[in-house]
């Protein structure tokens, strides 16, 4: 019996002016926010971004779309620079991701073990 080949992942969409960070920055901002055990999930890569560049001093404007959970969400954020936007664009991405995920185990600062001296 033959092995059915696997589905090609769709890779979503991140569309931003050229002086902004590549999608590779957001994404690697984006896992930097999450518990090591789910920088890797294929969920991070559903994530859908959408920066443009507005007239005059307004800046950017980044929207970002996302089905972690059940529900399709969309959020917008605006910002002076490109790299400000992606930044908030990753942060907002983790939140939606971890509250998601509820069963995400929360980082917290390991406890000091004691140790036993004879």
């Amino acid at each position: 019996m033959p092995i059915p080949a696997a589905e090609p992942q769709r890779v979503a969409a991140y569309v931003a002016p050229a002086e902004c960070p590549a999608r590779a920055t957001w994404l690697e901002g984006l896992r930097a926010r999450l518990p090591p055990l789910l920088r890797t999930h294929p969920l991070i890569e559903s994530f859908e971004v959408h920066i443009d560049r507005l007239g005059g001093p307004e800046g950017y404007r980044g929207t970002l779309q996302g089905k972690a959970s059940e529900e399709q969400s969309q959020r917008e954020v605006n910002g002076s620079s490109c790299d400000e936007v992606v930044d908030a664009l990753s942060f907002i991405a983790a939140l939606e991701f971890l509250r998601a995920e509820p069963s995400a185990p929360v980082p917290r600062e390991a406890a000091p073990v004691p140790v036993a001296r004879d």
